[in-house]
């Protein structure tokens, strides 16, 4: 085994062996198997495939497979431990230890390691996206959007609002500026309507996926919260795939002369992904996500485009409210029917205001870290420890 394989390999907890395939009783049992293991065509000389070595993940209970298995969770925390320079993260949900009461060990492992790159003073950048809001869109301060309110609660209560939190547990570590590495970032978009009306919406991310330095990704079912992670609840799959074609490139700061090994699958996969995300962007540079200047481009481009958003559309959620009475006296003070649901300008605001639309690069803006910060205690009100756990294990 190579030392790329040696590192990223994650052993298996609790291993069982996957069960056979029923026997079919009615009919040609050899038939049968055929047409559920058709023999896939060869991908030898297909464009744009790698050679990698793949591992199989699972997160299971014993109430589906007998005992319980949290590999998925293994290899997410033993990526990021041993990742060097950046770590890429697509996911529904990011809720983990801290306040949220989570079980899973992400939020510890993330913790650990951005404080152990401050004391080493290495280049080291997290790129978290999540969705802007962790369900459908709608009045988030409506009686029906009380399981949205709770995750919502759960998520700040990890990332930035309380003393478990992950800002809050590095700046007791002596991180001053968490913001120097890592950042959290949703998307959204925008069209124009039959009738030429500009209105946006966004982007639901409901990938689950991990990049960490070009050489190792998970790829699968799993949340990242404790009913997919744990092993005790939800059954999940997931992928840890290595790159075993590398090439090398030159980025500042790397020791060896400033070589660094890249892996070509994970590579192109995080290229796509960001072509994605941040649409043609004349002389950008992604190709070192660990450098200061690509992890403040990116931020700048988002930054801008959320800013955009605001101006035009007035969306929620946003920065600019950080109460639900701020919500509420917005819903009440409209002028008229609202454009889209998560939207506060009117038709003629839009319209006055679309001359804007131009400057909006991507898909991506940065998450609101201060949406209803003042009101985070009143996001779920008398909801006890059982409910959280129905709801979240």
């Amino acid at each position: 085994m190579n030392k790329l394989a040696s590192v990223y390999s994650i052993p298996l907890s609790n291993p069982t062996k996957i069960s056979p395939v029923p026997r079919y009783s009615n009919g040609n049992r050899t038939a049968w198997l055929k047409q559920w293991f058709k023999p896939l065509p060869s991908i030898a000389h297909l464009p744009s495939c790698y050679p990698t070595e793949i591992q199989l993940l699972r997160s299971s209970g014993r109430w589906s497979n007998g005992r319980d298995e949290s590999s998925i969770q293994a290899a997410y925390c033993h990526l990021i431990k041993h990742a060097e320079r950046y770590i890429y993260i697509e996911n529904q949900f990011f809720i983990s230890g801290g306040k949220a009461g989570g079980k899973n060990r992400i939020l510890d492992a993330l913790v650990m390691r951005i404080i152990r790159a401050f004391k080493a003073r290495r280049p080291f950048k997290v790129y978290i996206f999540l969705p802007l809001f962790p369900g459908m869109e709608g009045p988030v301060d409506s009686d029906d959007a009380k399981p949205i309110r709770i995750i919502m609660y759960l998520q700040y209560s990890t990332i930035v609002r309380g003393k478990k939190s992950l800002y809050s547990r590095l700046h007791a570590a002596g991180v001053d500026c968490p913001e120097s590495y890592l950042r959290f970032y949703s998307l959204r978009t925008w069209e124009l309507r039959a009738d030429g009306l500009p209105v946006t919406e966004m982007v639901y991310i409901h990938s689950k996926c991990i990049i960490v330095d070009d050489q190792a990704a998970v790829i699968g079912s799993a949340n990242i919260n404790d009913r997919s992670m744990v092993g005790n609840h939800d059954s999940e799959v997931a992928y840890l795939i290595r790159d075993t074609d590398e090439f090398e490139e030159i980025r500042e700061g790397s020791g060896n002369r400033g070589k660094v090994k890249v892996g070509k699958f994970c590579r192109q996969l995080r290229d796509q992904l960001l072509a994605d995300i941040l649409g043609p962007v004349p002389g950008f540079n992604t190709e070192d996500l660990a450098s200061d200047t690509t992890f403040d481009s990116i931020y700048k481009i988002a930054s801008l485009n959320t800013s955009l958003y605001d101006a035009i559309f007035k969306v929620i959620p946003s920065n600019n409210v950080q109460s639900l009475e701020t919500l509420k006296r917005l819903r009440t003070s409209r002028k008229s029917q609202l454009v889209t649901p998560d939207t506060f300008a009117d038709r003629d605001e839009v319209l006055e205001n679309d001359d804007l639309l131009s400057g909006i690069r991507g898909l991506v803006v940065v998450f609101p870290l201060d949406f209803l910060k003042e009101s985070h205690q009143d996001l779920c009100p008398g909801v006890g420890q059982r409910e959280l756990r129905q709801l979240f294990g």
